[in-house]
């Protein structure tokens, strides 16, 4: 009898040992994962090295982490490369304008845009139209208001084809174009690094 609790006794006292082995251990994985994740945070903190290749040599610079903050110039910039996306065209092309203007509107505005242009898409046809300087302000709603000249050139042609003698190939035309948009904040893409998206649009100029 004496000799089975010797037996029990030391069963017990290995089990002991080995949980505390594994405490140990289970101890020192811990500890091994919160310093590998205060790494990991001091590395994300720190500068990260930016290698820019140029002329085939290649530059380090030591990267800034920070938090981007919109200006109203770099706004009426994204306002301004809209303008001239959507308002400026050598010959018409629906889908090359909307390839261009993606980027730049949300998808509610795309939408809405490609309905509207592609309606009025045979009114262009023999329409070119540039843009020149344009005048932006910003507000008190936060909506930006462009106001720009539009230098409008027309085929001197007849309806059916026939060339007007009198006429130049292309007749130039100035008139005013202004627009009222609504800017948003969204994801930031290779395409709009700054992540500004037109969201609303009102056209004021008569077409």
């Amino acid at each position: 009898m004496s000799k089975e609790e010797k037996t029990f006794v030391k069963s017990i006292s290995e089990l002991y040992q080995r949980l505390n082995f594994l405490q140990k251990v289970s101890l020192g994985l811990v500890i091994s994962n919160i310093a590998l994740l205060v790494l990991l945070g001091v590395s994300l903190q720190s500068s990260p090295i930016v290698i820019l290749e140029k002329d085939e040599e290649k530059l380090s610079y030591h990267g800034e982490k920070r938090e981007i903050v919109i200006t109203d110039k770099e706004i009426k910039r994204a306002v301004e490369k809209f303008i001239r996306s959507r308002y400026e065209w050598d010959t018409f092309n629906l889908p090359e304008m909307m390839g261009n203007l993606s980027p730049l509107i949300t998808s509610g505005l795309k939408e809405k845009m490609q309905s509207e242009l592609n309606s009025q898409k045979d009114s262009y046809g023999s329409i070119s139209q540039y843009i020149g300087k344009v005048k932006m302000t910003v507000d008190e709603n936060g909506n930006v208001i462009g106001v720009f000249d539009r230098i409008i050139r027309i085929t001197g042609k007849l309806k059916d084809n026939i060339k007007m003698p009198s006429l130049p190939e292309k007749i130039p035309l100035l008139a005013e174009g202004q627009v009222m948009v609504k800017v948003v904040k969204g994801a930031m893409t290779l395409e709009n690094p700054l992540g500004i998206y037109i969201n609303s649009l009102v056209n004021y100029e008569t077409n």
